[in-house]
C-alpha cells in the first residue's frame, strides 16, 4: 500500500549532520537518487556505496541516507554535510515490470499488491517531474502554441529561444553577445538624449543670461552653470578638419574617450597606412561609447580591417571625408554604420 504522495526529501546542509531521512517506501537501494548542490547551484549526483549508503528499503514509512566520510567538496572535516550545500534525495526507480503471473502458476495477492505498488510510486515520480515542468495554461492548447523547440536546437548554441511572429510557437532569438551590445546601444542612445536635452538647457540659460543685466551675479552665475552643462553634452573631439591626427600602421589609433560620444579626424602619417597594430583601436572604457573616425585625406588614406579589436562589415578606406561609426560592446569596436 502506497499511503503518502512524498517523492523526495530535501535538506540544506549545518556542518553538523551525515545523515538524513527519507520518508517514502522504496523496494531497493537502487530506488533512490541522491544528489547535492553547492552556493551556486552546481548540482552532483552521487554515487551509491561511494558517497552514501541506505537503510530503510522494503520499510513503508522510509529510511535514512547516510553520507559516507570522504574527500568530497560537499563533507566537511566531521563527515558532515558542509553549511551552504543541500541535499535532495528522490525515489527513481528503473521503470521494468518483472513479476511473471504464469496460467495456472501459484497465486500471491502480496506479489500483485507489490506490482501495483510499484506502478504507483513511478507515477508519484512522473507527477513530481510534471508538477515541476514549464506546462502550457489549461485554456490552451498545442493547436495554440506549438511548445516544441526549433529542430536545429543544437547548433543554436549562445542563442534565446523567443516568440514566433505569430506567437504560436518558439523561434530563434538573438545571442546573448547581440543582447549585451543592444543594452550598451541602449545607454549610449540615453546619454545621447540627455546630452541633447543638456544642450538646450545650456543655450536657453545663456539667452536669458545676457538678457539680464550684466551686473546680475545671480544671472552670471546661471550663464557659468549652464556652459559647464553644455561641455559635458558636447562631442569630444580629437583633431581637427584643418589639422587632423597622423596615423601609423604599428601605433594604430587612440580615440579620445572621455564621454559616450566621440570624434576624431585622421588620416595616414605622411603616406596611405594600412593599420596592423593590435588592437587596431584602443579600447574603450564604458560599454555603449561611440566612436566616429572620420577621414581627412585623398593621399594618405587610412585602412581598417576586421579583428584586432575591430568587429566591422568588411575593411574599410579612409580618404577624404568617408566616415565609419563604432560602438563599445566590452570586447571589440562593433561597427555600427558607415558613409563615402
Amino acid at each position: 500500500m502506497i499511503s503518502s504522495q512524498t517523492t523526495k526529501n530535501v535538506y540544506t546542509g549545518n556542518g553538523a549532520v551525515d545523515t538524513y531521512a527519507y520518508g517514502f517506501k522504496i523496494f531497493s537501494d537502487d530506488d533512490l537518487e541522491v544528489a547535492v548542490r553547492d552556493a551556486a547551484g552546481v548540482r552532483t549526483l552521487l554515487t551509491k556505496t561511494t558517497h552514501y549508503s541506505v537503510t530503510g528499503a522494503g520499510v513503508a514509512t522510509g529510511g535514512n541516507v547516510a553520507l559516507v566520510n570522504g574527500a568530497f567538496d560537499w563533507i566537511d572535516g566531521d563527515g558532515d554535510l558542509k553549511s551552504g550545500y543541500g541535499i535532495v534525495i528522490r525515489r527513481n526507480r528503473t521503470v521494468v515490470q518483472a513479476t511473471d503471473l504464469r496460467n495456472q502458476g501459484a497465486y500471491f495477492p502480496e506479489d500483485i499488491e507489490d506490482q501495483l505498488d510499484k506502478i504507483d510510486m513511478d507515477i508519484l515520480t512522473l507527477k513530481e517531474l510534471v508538477d515541476r515542468a514549464v506546462k502550457l495554461p489549461e485554456k490552451l492548447t498545442s493547436s495554440d502554441f506549438n511548445p516544441l523547440l526549433p529542430n536545429d536546437i543544437l547548433s543554436l548554441a549562445g542563442r534565446v529561444p523567443i516568440y514566433n511572429a505569430l506567437g504560436t510557437g518558439w523561434d530563434t532569438g538573438p545571442t546573448v553577445d547581440q543582447i549585451s551590445a543592444a543594452q550598451g546601444y541602449a545607454t549610449a542612445a540615453g546619454v545621447s538624449a540627455s546630452q541633447s536635452a543638456a544642450s538646450a538647457a545650456a543655450a536657453l540659460a545663456s539667452q536669458v543670461a545676457a538678457a539680464l543685466s550684466e551686473t546680475n551675479a545671480a544671472a552670471s552665475a546661471a550663464a557659468a552653470a549652464a556652459s559647464a552643462v553644455a561641455a559635458a553634452g558636447a562631442n569630444n573631439m580629437s583633431g581637427t578638419r584643418a589639422a587632423p591626427n597622423s596615423i601609423t600602421a604599428l601605433g594604430g589609433i587612440t580615440p579620445p574617450v572621455g564621454q559616450y560620444r566621440n570624434v576624431m579626424f585622421v588620416q595616414g602619417d605622411s603616406a596611405p597606412v594600412d593599420v596592423s597594430a593590435n588592437p587596431r583601436i584602443a579600447a574603450g572604457t564604458v560599454i555603449g561609447q561611440e566612436l566616429i573616425l572620420i577621414g581627412r585625406s585623398d593621399a594618405n588614406t587610412v585602412t581598417l580591417q576586421n579583428g584586432q579589436g575591430l568587429s566591422m562589415n568588411g575593411d574599410i578606406v579612409l580618404d577624404e571625408d568617408n566616415v565609419i561609426r563604432f560602438i563599445w560592446d566590452g570586447t571589440n569596436w562593433t561597427e555600427m554604420s558607415r558613409r563615402k
